[in-house]
């Protein structure tokens, strides 16, 4: 006979009914002690689900705004700031859609972000006036650029 054959003889262990089952769970849920029982009502539940929501907008929110690429640059006169325009992604394009919401950031030369703004209308930028400590937007923004020792002593 083989292995296969043998396993039909054996006897099968004696299965254990479903109302045995259930009293045998109930027995040892009311040997554990009150400390160790865990109760979660719906109202836990809810705040659980909001949470996660929130978590989940927020990271959404992130990666969104790190998704924003530049579109155009507007450099200082003396080439030590610029004035990026990025441009957010565009969920659903349509055939006539013009520019979209972005942000107007201020970098140093070496990249490194100063300042930024929200705008609602990436192709509608007014004229940059650029000034000895700062740089204005029209009606967008006035971004301070920073005090610098080695200007002051060259003028």
């Amino acid at each position: 006979m083989s292995s296969h054959d043998q396993s039909k003889d054996e006897p099968a262990s004696p299965a254990v009914p479903a109302s045995e089952n259930q009293e045998l769970s109930q027995e040892s849920a009311q040997d554990l002690p009150q400390s160790t029982k865990v109760s979660v009502g719906p109202g836990k539940i809810v705040l659980l689900v909001l949470g996660v929501c929130l978590f989940v907008v927020m990271i959404g929110g992130i990666v969104f705004d790190y998704q924003a690429a530049c579109i155009k640059k507007y450099e200082s006169p003396d080439g030590r700031y610029t004035v990026q325009v990025l441009a957010y992604p565009k969920l659903f394009a349509g055939p006539a859609q013009g520019g979209g919401p972005g942000k107007l950031r201020l970098v140093t030369r070496d990249g490194r972000p100063l300042d930024q703004v929200p705008i609602s209308n990436v192709d509608k930028v007014p004229p940059l006036r650029w000034q000895a400590n700062q740089v204005n937007i029209d009606g967008l923004a006035v971004f301070e650029l920073p005090a610098d020792e080695s200007r002051a002593v060259a003028k």
